[in-house]
C-alpha cells in the first residue's frame, strides 16, 4: 500500500478508499439501471397495453422539457464530483 511521509509520520493514501466508493457508486448505477431496463423489457413482453401504459406518461412535454433538464444537471453534478475525486485529490 502506498503511504505518504509528513513530518516523519508515516500516512496511508486514501486513494484506495476513494476507489472502493467509486466502484461502489458505478454498482449502484448499474443496478439501477438493470432493474429499470428490467422493468421496460417486461412491459414490452407482458403486452402492448403494459407498454403504452409505461410509454404515455414520458411523452408529455413537462417531461421532455423540465425533467430532461433536471436530469442533466444531476448528470453534469456527478460528473463534476466524479473528476475532483479522480483528478484533484489534494482539494478533497
Amino acid at each position: 500500500m502506498e503511504s505518504l511521509i509528513i513530518n516523519d509520520k508515516i500516512r496511508k493514501s486514501r486513494i484506495p478508499a476513494r476507489l472502493d466508493l467509486l466502484q461502489s457508486g458505478t454498482g449502484l448505477v448499474l443496478g439501477l439501471f438493470m432493474w429499470v431496463h428490467m422493468m421496460l423489457v417486461g412491459s414490452i413482453v407482458l403486452g402492448k397495453g403494459l407498454l403504452t401504459l409505461w410509454q404515455k406518461p414520458w411523452s408529455y412535454p413537462f417531461f421532455q422539457t423540465q425533467v430532461t433538464a433536471i436530469l442533466r444537471q444531476c448528470f453534469l453534478r456527478f460528473l463534476e464530483c466524479l473528476s475532483c475525486l479522480l483528478y484533484m485529490p489534494h482539494l478533497v
